[in-house]
């Protein structure tokens, strides 16, 4: 918690727990490896407030191995987005990231009537679960969130008019082992790490 004047409504309300620690700081900033040395794989909950959403998913993913689940409330209009399948509309970079990090549902709506002071929107409470076992694995996962973000960076356009830019990549040659002629919507996660591991092939 960073609002020091929360943290002192905390502190009296749990003062009787004595396995209760609370740290002023900054979830961005701390070491999670440092709490999974301590402690071991750890359980995270919370309530994201949306300008950070994305900041906060790529550091869990970033530390996935640290991570049981993850159960965390965040924007409506975020969770419909994380969850979203393939060839719709609001599939983005967070639905492909989070559908191959972890298994990820959402467990409930939350009306924006249940707090106070009343915000503009509703709410959603998802769980992220990292223990889950990939059958299709990356070669290169730093590859993999290139090609993520660079095609999602122009959704609109297809495949083949993106995927140029990556240093190295003969295109051509790459159509004829996937269709490029797809926008980044359509394709399911396991179709982006089909994707990776041929560019990876062809580019190393």
């Amino acid at each position: 918690e960073i609002d020091k004047k929360f943290i002192r409504v905390l502190k009296e309300k749990y003062s009787d727990y004595n396995n209760f620690i609370i740290l002023c700081d900054d979830f961005l900033k701390i070491d999670i490896k440092d709490f999974f040395n301590r402690y071991g794989n750890l359980n995270i909950i919370g309530n994201l407030p949306y300008h950070i959403t994305s900041p906060v998913l790529f550091k869990l993913f970033e530390n996935k191995e640290c991570i049981n689940r993850a159960y965390l409330m965040v924007q409506r209009e975020v969770g419909d987005r994380i969850i979203s399948p393939c060839r719709t509309k609001s599939r983005g970079i967070l639905s492909v990231f989070s559908q191959y990090y972890c298994n990820v549902k959402a467990l409930s709506r939350i009306s924006k009537n249940v707090f106070y002071p009343v915000p503009k929107v509703d709410s959603s409470f998802l769980r992220f679960d990292f223990t889950k076992e990939k059958i299709f694995e990356v070669n290169n996962e730093e590859l993999f969130r290139k090609v993520v973000k660079l095609t999602f960076g122009k959704r609109r356009k297809y495949l083949k008019n993106t995927l140029c830019e990556i240093e190295k990549l003969e295109t051509k040659s790459l159509s004829e082992e996937f269709n490029l002629n797809k926008r980044p919507e359509e394709l399911t996660v396991q179709e982006f790490v089909k994707l990776t591991n041929l560019i990876y092939r062809k580019i190393t």
